[in-house]
């Protein structure tokens, strides 16, 4: 199904939020039905290549009311992220040992 104009919007806007945090270029990649996707440029050290954000989690987040909370450990975490991983997933996927 989809989205409403400003469900969409609001999606953008958190989208936003999120990646603000990153010092070098950002330019939209893709989207589909359940991710907006974004490259990052090389730049500070980082191996970070891709954003990848879920538009469910992001209008679930949209709608907390504790969402400026969570938007700020969101941007550390990319940040914290942004060394070690070519990509930044949210929600991160788990992989589950057994």
């Amino acid at each position: 199904m989809p989205l409403a104009k400003k469900e969409t919007s609001r999606i953008t806007e958190v989208a936003r939020q999120i990646i603000g945090v990153i010092p070098t270029e950002v330019e939209f990649h893709s989207e589909d039905a359940r991710t907006i996707r974004y490259r990052v440029r090389r730049g500070f050290g980082w191996r970070l290549s891709m954003v990848i954000l879920d538009k469910a989690c992001l209008l679930h987040l949209a709608q907390d009311p504790q969402r400026e909370i969570k938007i700020e450990y969101l941007r550390r975490d990319l940040v914290n992220s942004a060394t070690q991983r070519r990509e930044y997933r949210y929600p991160r996927t788990l992989a589950v040992g057994g």
